[in-house]
């Protein structure tokens, strides 16, 4: 998808790639986090807004969500820069829910993680 295109384009101006841009920005993280209904606002600082996010997540498990979706953007990434194999939301999709499935072992969050994968689009 958009990854592809802006990893190519990264190098041909010799820009390095930036952690805000990978994880916040370029198109692919972006329809990530717009799957899980999370808008991170155009911050300087991103220390300064996950309380307010945090909040309007409405669940206890926000930090995890932000991890685990960090996490499978970077291993996404890394496919693409060693395995030479296409950023796919598909694949995204799948290992997220994968990982967070697991957190369903916390037994005072599982039934919370349930319903929200379940009303996920």
């Amino acid at each position: 998808m958009g990854y592809d295109v802006y990893s190519r384009a990264l190098y041909a101006h010799g820009d390095l790639e930036t952690w805000h841009h990978l994880f916040f920005t370029c198109q692919f993280s972006s329809r990530c986090w717009n799957y899980l209904q999370i808008h991170w606002p155009a911050i300087a600082n991103l220390e300064d807004e996950p309380p307010a996010m945090r909040r309007d997540f409405g669940r206890p498990f926000f930090v995890e969500v932000a991890i685990i979706c960090c996490w499978n953007i970077w291993k996404q990434r890394n496919d693409f820069n060693f395995e030479a194999k296409r950023p796919s939301f598909r694949a995204w999709h799948f290992c997220f829910v994968a990982d967070m499935t697991r957190l369903m072992h916390r037994p005072s969050i599982a039934d919370a993680i349930s319903s929200w994968l379940d009303n996920l689009c």
